[in-house]
């Protein structure tokens, strides 16, 4: 090798050295200021907030789909406490003068028309789950794709069945006997709505409780990757473990090129 070629390759040999240098110093500033971590972290947060932004609008469908329901199962309520009070006012009437009968059956009919008033004003969002307009529901439980649909139970005086009296008042005791059986009937259809509507209500609460808790977990996951908080936790490790592993593999990588530089010279 002559001096002109030992010249030369010493330069050769110093550029790689000092591009090594460059480039572990800026790798190390990068580790310590959160410049490579906040790069990687806005990849890996990305997702995640499309996680949080599905599972938050699942959430929101969840509650108005429980707030749909708990309002159908209160005008429920009101019918099927009507309708008790109806039964026993029909029953009465069995007994009672044919004045008071009229009195009666007028109560009757008043009861009756209330039933449907409670099964008009259930909506919520425009959705009424017992009027005689309604449909059924389906809401979106998981954001893989689960749904429940809650069948519609049209609930008004007329899809239960229960015929007001005439305005002449009951004919006889046959035409009250009628009116109490159509009133057990609405009875027991109620109890069978709510009964419907309350495992609804479960399916639901289990699928904001799993919900709720994703939605927990990907929320902490999408801060604990977050820009700030890596550099923060690479600032920190400065003269940690963390730093010392880093100090450990650019030794390293400084050991294969002093090895690759010593059989350059030795091919010489």
């Amino acid at each position: 090798m002559t001096q002109a070629d030992s010249v030369s390759t010493t330069i050769g040999v110093n550029t790689l050295l000092n591009q090594q240098q460059t480039t572990r110093t800026a790798l190390l500033q990068a580790l310590a200021t959160g410049t490579s971590q906040s790069s990687i972290a806005n990849a890996l947060a990305v997702p995640l907030e499309s996680d949080v932004t599905k599972l938050s609008v699942v959430q929101q469908n969840v509650a108005i789909a429980d707030t749909v329901l708990s309002t159908s199962q209160q005008a429920l309520t009101n019918v099927g406490n009507t309708l008790t009070n109806m039964l026993s006012t029909a029953a009465e009437a069995l007994s009672a003068t044919p004045e008071a009968q009229a009195t009666l059956a007028q109560q009757f009919n008043a009861a009756l028309q209330q039933t449907s008033g409670f099964v008009a004003n259930a909506s919520v969002n425009g959705l009424n789950l017992v009027s005689t307009s309604s449909s059924p529901m389906t809401v979106n439980t998981t954001t893989e794709g689960g749904q429940i649909t809650v069948a519609n139970k049209p609930s008004d005086a007329a899809s239960l069945g229960v015929a007001a009296v005439g305005s002449s008042g009951w004919s006889d005791a046959a035409a009250i006997k009628a009116s109490i059986s159509q009133v057990q009937s609405a009875i027991a259809q109620i109890s069978s709505t709510q009964a419907s509507f309350a495992a609804a209500q479960n399916a639901l609460s289990f699928a904001t409780q799993v919900n709720q808790s994703s939605l927990l977990a990907t929320t902490q996951s999408q801060a604990a990757v977050s820009g700030a908080d890596i550099a923060a936790t690479a600032a920190a490790a400065k003269t940690s473990q963390t730093q010392s592993d880093l100090a450990v593999a650019a030794s390293s990588e400084e050991n294969k090129l002093t090895k690759s530089i010593l059989e350059m010279f030795k091919n010489r």
